[in-house]
Parts: structure tokens; C-alpha cells; sequence
């Protein structure tokens, strides 16, 4: 915790090796306003500014190693869900996306454009959004499904337990 002259103004936290993993400032009526997250080799990653009375993010912005920020996302502190991701090149904005889901999409359109005849596989039901967006022509698409095993219909060990 640190103090400036008895009144708390910031808590930091350090991983095993003593390097600083985040750090969270807070204002003079103690609520939290900013957390500036770090890397291991002390590069500032990501600045979330904090909304007062929920105490979660409402804006983030995300950094690259010479500390240019080339992502700024807007976020419903209620939910958590991005309303609003401006993405920038050399601090110039570049697009707007109305949430994650379509800023994903075009990042992996964008890499599917450098590939030729790609197969996208999806095993992980957080993705389908982005594959449904996804235009069909650009890519073939695949989801695997999961199933449970050990539930009902399935009993794996009926039979076994049976002959013992």
C-alpha cells in the first residue's frame, strides 16, 4: 500500500520475482480510478479506468511496447461487455466496433485474407459469435461439439458395475 503523507493513494501488486504486475490509484475518498496493468519486463499493457460506484472498468485502453495505445474499448461497468472499441495506428483511429464480437471478426477476417483456402475450427462456444459473423465465403468453418459423458443417457461404468 502506498501512502502520500497519511492518505492512501495506491496499492501494488508484485508477482514472485518483484516485478510489478499492477498498480491501482485511488482518489481522496478512497475509490479506486485507475489500475495500470504491466508485463514481466515492466511494459504497461493496459489502463482501465474505473467507474466509482460499480468499481470496474468503464474505459480501457491497451498498449504496445514503445507505450502507444492502439486499442481503446468502452465498457458497460454493469455488465462488462464492451459498447465501444476504437482501434488506432499511430495515434491516428483507424475503426469503430460496436463491441468485441465484431472487433474479433474482422481481426480474424483479416488474417484469414493472408491464408489461402482456410479451415477455421472453433471448440469453444465463446466463439460462435465471431464464426457466425463470419462471412462463409472467406473461410470454411467448422465447429466441434462437446458432449457430456458420464451424464444420463451415458452411464460409462453401468455395464462394469454390473459384472463385479
Amino acid at each position: 500500500r502506498v501512502y502520500d503523507n497519511g492518505e492512501y493513494i495506491a496499492y501494488i501488486k508484485y508477482d514472485d520475482n518483484g516485478s510489478v504486475v499492477f498498480i491501482d490509484h485511488f482518489n481522496h475518498s478512497r475509490y479506486r480510478t485507475k489500475r495500470e496493468e504491466y508485463d514481466a519486463r515492466g511494459h504497461l499493457l493496459k489502463i482501465s479506468y474505473m467507474d466509482y460506484e460499480a468499481n470496474k472498468a468503464r474505459q480501457m485502453l491497451f498498449y504496445d511496447e514503445e507505450g502507444i495505445s492502439y486499442l481503446s474499448k468502452w465498457v458497460n461497468p454493469e455488465t462488462g461487455s464492451a459498447i465501444r472499441v476504437n482501434h488506432f495506428k499511430d495515434g491516428k483511429l483507424q475503426k469503430i466496433f460496436s463491441n468485441d464480437v465484431e472487433l474479433k471478426t474482422s481481426w480474424l477476417e483479416s488474417v484469414i485474407e493472408q491464408q489461402g483456402d482456410p479451415i477455421v475450427v472453433s471448440d469453444v462456444r465463446a466463439i460462435d459469435p465471431i464464426l457466425l459473423k463470419l462471412d462463409g465465403t472467406k473461410a470454411k468453418k467448422i465447429w466441434r461439439l462437446h458432449s457430456n459423458h458420464v451424464g444420463a443417457p451415458c452411464d460409462p461404468l453401468g455395464d462394469f458395475e454390473k459384472t463385479v
